[in-house]
């Protein structure tokens, strides 16, 4: 069990886990074709996915046990360039962008359960916003374990091709609060890459920065006494308020 977590998790016996259990039916896309049974779950949990009952502004991937039983306003959000879909689907239709963003922030050589989760995993969602590109609505995923003693070892991957910078000031200040307060409440431990330094010493317990593929400097020293010129010029490039 890695230890970086800084939590304290009992013993797991990985014989007594159900690794993938699927719903009656198979992964239908079609409305109609979706049992009622689920249509009726979700809808009790006030997660309706026709699209005609959900709420507007919000596009939900819901994924049963192992496996996504609907995705709504994936055509919508295509027509804006944007892809959201289930894990499966982007592996059969965006397989150049799974194989380039895969296990790049966490390696898989980083720890045991990094190379089990990038070798072997049931559904999850799959998020591809293009630069310059803004969601017309928010995205969500609703993940939810039916069957007894089964563990959801749901890969989900989110590409903002958007650097932070080009963000309005509020949207990086609400997204940051966000992380912030996820960090808190649920012990979340994430490894968070920018250009923007001073986005970093906000969130970051640790920072490190890389140059050439290669880290350069870590720890704090980073920002009281950068050394490499690579971590000088991003120093720089931090706004300053006049006195």
């Amino acid at each position: 069990m890695p230890q970086w977590a800084q939590i304290n998790i009992p013993e797991i016996d990985y014989q007594d886990i159900i690794y993938y259990a699927a719903p009656k039916q198979d992964a239908k896309k079609e409305w109609d074709d979706v049992d009622p049974e689920l249509k009726a779950t979700f809808d009790k949990l006030g997660i309706p996915l026709n699209e005609q009952k959900v709420l507007s502004g919000v596009a939900v991937d819901a994924v049963m046990d192992s496996i996504s039983v609907k995705t709504t306003f994936k055509e919508a959000l295509a027509e804006k360039g944007i892809i959201f879909c289930s894990f499966s689907e982007a592996v059969k239709d965006h397989p150049d962008l799974v194989r380039k963003y895969l296990g790049k922030v966490v390696p898989y050589t980083d720890n045991y359960f990094a190379a089990l989760n990038s070798a072997v995993f049931s559904d999850g969602s799959f998020v591809y916003i293009p630069k310059g590109v803004r969601s017309p609505m928010e995205l969500s995923t609703y993940f939810r374990i039916n069957a007894a003693k089964t563990g959801q070892f749901e890969r989900t991957l989110i590409i903002a091709d958007e650097p932070v910078s080009a963000l309005d000031v509020s949207i990086q200040a609400q997204i940051i609060n966000l992380i912030k307060d996820l960090k808190v409440s649920h012990g979340i431990t994430f490894i968070f890459i920018s250009h923007d330094l001073s986005v970093i010493r906000c969130l970051a317990d640790r920072t490190a920065v890389m140059y050439k593929g290669e880290i350069v400097e870590i720890g704090p020293e980073v920002f009281t006494n950068p050394q490499h010129p690579y971590t000088k010029a991003l120093l720089d490039a931090v706004p300053k308020i006049k006195q």
